[in-house]
């Protein structure tokens, strides 16, 4: 199931060292934990219950680097059916679809576009860790 952080932040332990994703090895080698950040949404695997109660979700970034991670359930929130449906189900032309990251020289951001076919649908700034996508949606 998919997942949404509904906290500022919520700090994970890696469930399979060591670390491969770059971000994550940067973190490590300053001192700091693997976290997640509010309104990431990421891919829930596995789900574990502990004596006391407190369940944890195992946590993978499914176009990663292939790290996994376990964090608390509180910390998430699952997404819903419409929220995962697809936008226009009726629309004919369901072709191609290709994410592109563009990571200028010397830039510390790195800009996001979503295209459909040849037409651009999303245009963003973020912070990611995806370098290049394109694929069919499923």
């Amino acid at each position: 199931m998919w997942v949404e952080v509904t906290v500022p932040y919520v700090d994970l332990i890696l469930d399979n060292p060591p670390s491969r994703a770059p971000w994550l090895q940067y973190r490590e080698s300053i001192g700091l934990p693997a976290r997640f950040v509010y309104s990431q949404v990421v891919w829930v695997d596995q789900i574990r219950a502990e004596a006391d109660g407190r369940v944890w979700y195992r946590l993978n970034e499914r176009f990663g680097s292939g790290d996994l991670f376990w964090g608390p359930a509180e910390a998430f929130r699952p997404l819903t059916a419409d929220e995962i449906a697809p936008v226009n189900p009726e629309a004919e032309e369901k072709g191609s679809w290709s994410i592109l990251i563009i990571k200028p020289y010397r830039a510390m951001r790195e800009r996001m576009r979503c295209i459909s076919r040849v037409f651009p649908v999303v245009h963003c700034t973020m912070h990611g860790a995806i370098l290049w996508m394109h694929g069919r949606p499923r």
